[in-house]
Order: structure tokens, then C-alpha cells, then sequence
């Protein structure tokens, strides 16, 4: 289990490589649940039985959202604005 292979010292180290292993397909959502507790364990924040199907759930949209934009083909000629404003 990935928790067991954490490092207190370098917690997101060991995130890092954890999410690049897993990227290139959907999380299943036992890898979900694993990631939650991983992650929660490296930043030391509690997350409570309660609040899990929504961490849960908003994790998914996140990473539903990311891959949208991952896989968004940009023109090489793309360049960022030089100017940003709402």
C-alpha cells in the first residue's frame, strides 16, 4: 500500500510519483480512495468518513475537467495573452 512507502520527510515526492503512475487512464475508484488517504496523510489533514463521497466525487469532476483540457490540441503558434482581465 502506498501509504506505507510514504516518507515523512518527502511527502510529495512520493505523491508525484504516485499520480504519474497512475495517469493515462481513469482512477478506479478503489485508486481514489487510495490517493485521498495518501494525500491527506502527507499534508496531515484529517478528512472525515462523512466527507469522503464528496471529496470523492469532486475529485472525479477534477479530474474529468483536467483531462478535457490535457487533451485540448493548441496551433504551435499559440502564445499565452500578455494582458489578462475579467
Amino acid at each position: 500500500m502506498l501509504k506505507q512507502r510514504i516518507r515523512v520527510h518527502d511527502p510529495i515526492r512520493a505523491i508525484g510519483s504516485w499520480v504519474e503512475r497512475s495517469s493515462g487512464s481513469v482512477m478506479a475508484a478503489n485508486k481514489l480512495d487510495e490517493y485521498i488517504d495518501t494525500v491527506a496523510m502527507a499534508l496531515a489533514l484529517p478528512v472525515e468518513e462523512g466527507w469522503r463521497p464528496a471529496v470523492k466525487a469532486n475529485l472525479e469532476v477534477s479530474l474529468k475537467l483536467a483531462r478535457l483540457v490535457d487533451e485540448f490540441a493548441l496551433p504551435d503558434e499559440t502564445e499565452p495573452a500578455s494582458v489578462y482581465s475579467a
